[in-house]
């Protein structure tokens, strides 16, 4: 669950400079956001989302990124989002290096695994925000209905559900998008990336086991949430 906390507007540079008390923060609008630590399950599935994408990173190139990692998505007042799980492509990252502090951009694949407590208004409001600052693909996990929410834009999605794959979109290269990982139990990748996506699968993934995909009308994190709007 985040606690919002109204006062001063707090730049992205305080934010990280901010003395740790055992939380994680972001910044909406200049706002402090207090995420509260999450259960056993949220952490067991972001650590196998991290899993995979530091595997295509290996074989492929570009970073992970894994949770409490800060990304800078609008300033003044600023906007800081720290994804669960995140991948940059090798040629965003800047010839100094990786910084020491937060990513000064959006990351190329921004994955969420939403908390039961986490409103609906507010995981949409993550989309919105990592679209808005040039994001290419957003993951949103589902372990209670094993199933992962692919958004190509807040009004693009699929549902991928269980034994379906992943693929990458028409709109980000091989380098960015990881692709064809097989859903496990848990709703995520477990058996590795086959191939980067380059253009000739299709953008709009796997069927699922009952052959189809799925969509829906505006929802929330939980089980039966979507958006409508597919891609060509």
């Amino acid at each position: 669950m985040a606690t919002l906390f109204l006062h001063a507007p707090t730049t992205a540079e305080e934010l990280f400079e901010r003395p740790d008390d055992g939380y994680r923060y972001e910044l909406v609008e200049g706002s402090l956001v207090r995420m509260t630590p999450t259960g056993a399950e949220h952490g067991v599935v972001t650590a196998r989302v991290a899993y995979v994408l530091q595997e295509y990173a290996l074989r492929h190139g570009g970073v992970c990124c894994g949770a409490e990692t800060g990304f800078v998505l609008r300033r003044a007042p600023d906007v800081v989002r720290a994804p669960d799980a995140a991948f940059v492509a090798a040629e965003r990252i800047p010839e100094t290096g990786i910084p020491r502090s937060y990513w000064p951009f959006a990351p190329d694949l921004a994955v969420e695994v939403p908390s039961p407590s986490d409103r609906a208004a507010d995981v949409q409001a993550k989309i919105v925000d990592y679209f808005a600052a040039g994001t290419r693909l957003v993951w949103v996990v589902e372990p209670a209905t094993r199933s992962v929410r692919v958004y190509r834009s807040p009004k693009d999605v699929e549902v991928i559900e269980e034994d379906g794959e992943l693929t990458g979109a028409t709109s980000c290269p091989a380098s960015a998008v990881p692709s064809n990982g097989s859903l496990g139990r848990d709703g995520v990748p477990d058996n590795g990336l086959r191939e980067p996506f380059a253009g000739g699968p299709s953008a709009t993934g796997t069927l699922t086991r009952a052959g189809r995909s799925r969509t829906g009308p505006p929802g929330g994190a939980g089980p039966g949430g979507g958006l409508t709007g597919a891609g060509p």
